[in-house]
């Protein structure tokens, strides 16, 4: 189904709030997915173990965030394959919104420590036969 998606990401360790992404979009079952302005595809599934956050383009990253445990945020650039530990502390899926809020952590410490709110809503495009 073509949606319209906005993402808005909530920095929890600054306070800082922006708008990622505001665009059309796919959302087939528990996956959502769109393009960013410069082009990089992102891919998010809230599956039944765990919620997944793909962004492919010239750097790459997958976060797996598992519901029970400790999960994990790759990113893979030119300079090479970087993996560190995630941990989601919330989550929620309705119709109109997704939300996970998690950490990545370097050792004990929060490198990322962020809420991301999907807002979905009917595209304004539609497909004529």
């Amino acid at each position: 189904m073509r949606i319209r998606v906005r993402l808005i990401q909530r920095d929890l360790i600054t306070g800082t709030e922006k708008i990622l992404a505001d665009t059309d979009g796919l959302l087939i079952n528990d996956t959502l997915s769109y393009f960013e302005e410069s082009g990089a595809r992102h891919r998010v599934t809230f599956g039944t173990d765990e919620i997944r956050l793909e962004r492919i383009s010239d750097i790459t990253s997958c976060t797996v965030l598992g519901k029970k445990g400790i999960g994990r945020s790759v990113v893979e650039s030119p300079y090479g394959r970087m993996e560190m530990p995630a941990v989601l502390k919330a989550h929620e899926k309705t119709e109109n919104a997704w939300m996970a809020e998690y950490q990545v952590l370097a050792g004990q410490e929060p490198v990322t420590d962020q809420r991301l709110v999907w807002i979905i809503s009917p595209s304004s495009k539609f497909d004529v036969d």
